[in-house]
């Protein structure tokens, strides 16, 4: 979207809004128009007009809506370009089960609530703390990305919160200690 511009024939202020022009206000009455090095520079009042007719008029561009497993694929080519193949196989492990569960989502609408049945689902293998995080945060990383690449705009789970890291700390029986330090010649330093 294209900043205000002055109209000195209306003495008002105007966006570029979908190709159709849209009066901001009028130039406060108190003081002239500036006009710098890049065109009018718009007053205080008038940026404040612009920017909460983007927020709340809904003036940001409409996002088409993409289907979840349609974004999923479009990301992993992108990590496919750009990253690892482990890093990839990672990402697909948790898209591809979320894609089996929910086949036919808009991304735009998916929410907590999908995201907690995803993770609860029955499985094979239940899904311990920290691969319940690591799949909320392969979702997480999908949406910023949209967002970034402007497929949608805003993330739905942005402020989705995920669990604590469990650390793996497990203390060796005697048996098991014994089995390592057999396999080094006696007088080894370790």
């Amino acid at each position: 979207m294209q900043e205000p511009w002055f109209r000195k024939q209306t003495n008002a202020w105007y966006v570029e809004i979908d190709g159709v022009q849209t009066r901001l206000g009028p130039h406060p009455a108190d003081r002239p128009p500036v006009k710098g090095k890049r065109g009018w520079a718009p007053p205080p009042e008038i940026v404040e007009a612009w920017h909460v007719r983007m927020r709340e008029g809904g003036l940001a561009p409409a996002t088409k809506a993409i289907n979840a497993a349609r974004l999923f694929d479009e990301f992993l080519a992108f990590v496919d370009e750009t990253g690892k193949a482990k890093t990839r196989d990672w990402y697909r492990f948790f898209l591809q089960d979320f894609k089996d569960r929910h086949p036919a989502i808009d991304a735009a609408a998916v929410d907590e609530s999908h995201v907690e049945r995803w993770l609860r689902a029955k499985r094979k293998r239940t899904w311990g703390q920290s691969t319940r995080r690591g799949a909320i945060t392969a979702l997480k990383r999908v949406m910023s990305w949209a967002v970034k690449t402007r497929r949608l705009t805003e993330s739905p789970i942005a402020h989705m919160s995920r669990p604590a890291v469990v650390r793996r700390e497990r203390i060796l029986t005697a048996p098991e200690r014994g089995d390592i330090l057999a396999l080094y010649p006696e007088g080894d330093p370790f």
